[in-house]
């Protein structure tokens, strides 16, 4: 969805693969992702995904991808 969203923000919507109700979210949150933090969401994305196949524990994972996702986002 990070990149559905991305893609739709940069107004490519040809480009991207949502459907009607994945698009209305997508309404409101596509702006929130932008070039300043698309990189720095993937790069946390890809450590949440190793440290759950890393057997850690996956609630603290969550919580933690969380509270990053939320200083990315008000970037």
């Amino acid at each position: 969805m990070i990149r559905e969203n991305f893609i739709y923000n940069l107004h490519r919507k040809e480009l991207t693969y949502m459907t009607i109700g994945e698009q209305n979210f997508a309404t409101r949150f596509a702006p929130f992702i932008n070039e300043r933090n698309i990189m720095g969401l993937m790069d946390e994305l890809s450590e949440a995904q190793q440290h759950i196949e890393q057997n850690v524990n996956a609630k603290m994972v969550f919580f933690d991808f969380s509270l990053k996702m939320i200083v990315l986002l008000k970037q």
